[in-house]
């Protein structure tokens, strides 16, 4: 009785509602959404590292101190004097990954020095560096676009693994809603006669006392009612154990839900090996990637690097142009020419063979996807028929259960017809739990 007034006071929902507020209540969608948003920040990570980076550090000014003696051929003896060196630097450094698979970096350094003697005239000047360093593989040119390209597998594998983690949620609060829907439906009209039966025992029970009542017409008819009895207790537990797990999914503790739709089965089908087969997919590009990479690495190499620095008097600026003479600079080309590295090549066909095993599973899970899907046609075929012969089975048995005279029948023409209800509507929601479970595989292009 106080489950029948806990869902009369309980919130109609639909199983679209009930959809929705999975997706955003439950807690492997949310755990699942986050590792997409991990997955593209990773990739959008990756794609950045072709913008320049740059760093500046300064140094604060450093004091050295030494005492040292020189030899002047006009003195016998050696003079000693003392100097202090004063320096402050600071070094600022710009480097990014070049389109064509190399990397550019220039650094430029540029020092302060103060130097006081008791001997020498005292000096201030500038010294300064700018220097570049390029390096770029021979083979491969689009080297730098392979950690693209696998960050990018990696947020597709990520919104994958999301699609299937909603699928998963989804598919056991169909089956919930439909059960409990089902249960829920059946429950309305069986606490009904449950409460008589309990009646007729106490009536059965007096009759006995009295004498108008044998011993086996009692067992008899207590054993038939103690079934009724029985069977809404059981539906009243299968209620209370379905909302709980509907709860976790959807976050309401009481609701009322409607008689599910016919599913349409609108778009095109993938069933869960299609996700299989994607990511397999993926797995292999990543593998060929390295295959590509590891080749790459054991090729030839060009090295370029340049340096130009000045040395100059009072201001940088002034340094620069009116002591231009004395600046430096220089420049060197290197190739690099792997000769020997067995352990790279050994990997190399080691990555070859697992991806010849990868291959094969590809090819695999294709005929599967092709059998799965024959299959999810013909079957949708045949649960439609299924499902219009238990509604109308469940409908005419729910109507001989409503309009008999149950006071009129014996405990056993009583059970018989329960019986005949419940399990005409536990059929019919079998057939429509199959239909809703065989749409998840249906996706609206």
């Amino acid at each position: 009785m106080f489950l029948f007034l806990v869902l009369c006071s309980a919130i109609n929902l639909s199983l679209p509602q009930a959809e929705s507020l999975a997706v955003v209540y439950s807690s492997e969608i949310q755990s699942a959404h986050h590792q997409v948003l991990n997955a593209h920040t990773q990739y959008r990570a990756e794609v950045l590292k072709f913008f320049p980076k740059a760093s500046i550090t300064a140094y604060l000014p450093t004091v050295t101190y030494s005492q040292e003696e020189v030899n002047y051929p006009a003195y016998p003896n050696p003079i000693d004097y003392w100097k202090r060196t004063e320096q402050g630097i600071v070094t600022v450094d710009v480097s990014m990954l070049l389109p064509v698979g190399g990397n550019i970096s220039v650094s430029y350094d540029l020092t302060k020095i103060n130097e006081i003697s008791n001997l020498y005239e005292d000096e201030r000047y500038y010294q300064s560096s700018l220097t570049l360093n390029i390096s770029q593989p021979l083979w491969g040119s689009i080297s730098p676009y392979s950690s693209i390209r696998t960050g990018n597998n990696a947020y597709l594998k990520s919104v994958r693994n999301y699609q299937k983690t909603t699928r998963n949620v989804l598919r056991n609060l169909r089956s919930y809603y439909i059960d409990f829907y089902i249960y829920q439906r059946v429950y309305q009209h069986v606490d009904t006669m449950v409460k008589l039966a309990q009646r007729q025992i106490d009536e059965i029970e007096y009759l006995y006392q009295q004498g108008y009542v044998d011993d086996i017409e009692l067992l008899q008819n207590e054993g038939k009612l103690g079934l009724m009895i029985l069977k809404g207790m059981e539906i009243e537990s299968e209620i209370n154990q379905l909302k709980d797990k509907i709860n976790l999914i959807i976050g309401i503790d009481q609701f009322n839900l409607a008689e599910p739709k016919i599913p349409e089965f609108n778009g095109e089908i993938k069933p869960d090996i299609w996700f299989e087969l994607q990511d397999i997919q993926a797995e292999l590009e990543d593998l060929n990637q390295q295959i590509i990479d590891n080749r790459r690495e054991n090729g030839p190499s060009l090295e370029v690097s340049g340096y130009y620095g000045f040395r100059g008097r009072e201001e940088e600026v002034q340094a620069m142009y009116e002591e231009f003479r004395k600046n430096r600079w220089g420049v060197s080309v290197g190739i690099n020419i792997p000769l020997l590295d067995l352990p790279s090549r050994r990997q190399v066909q080691s990555l070859e063979h697992l991806r010849d095993a990868y291959q094969e599973r590809e090819n695999s899970y294709r005929r599967e996807l092709n059998i799965e899907i024959t299959r999810i046609r013909s079957e949708k075929e045949k649960l439609l028929v299924k499902l219009q012969l238990a509604r109308t089975t469940f409908l005419a048995s729910e109507k001989v259960f409503l309009e008999s005279s149950v006071l009129d029948l014996s405990a056993s023409e009583q059970l018989e017809i329960l019986e005949d209800y419940t399990d005409a509507m536990e059929y019919y929601g079998s057939v429509l739990k199959e239909l809703y479970l065989l749409d998840i595989n249906f996706e609206e292009e």
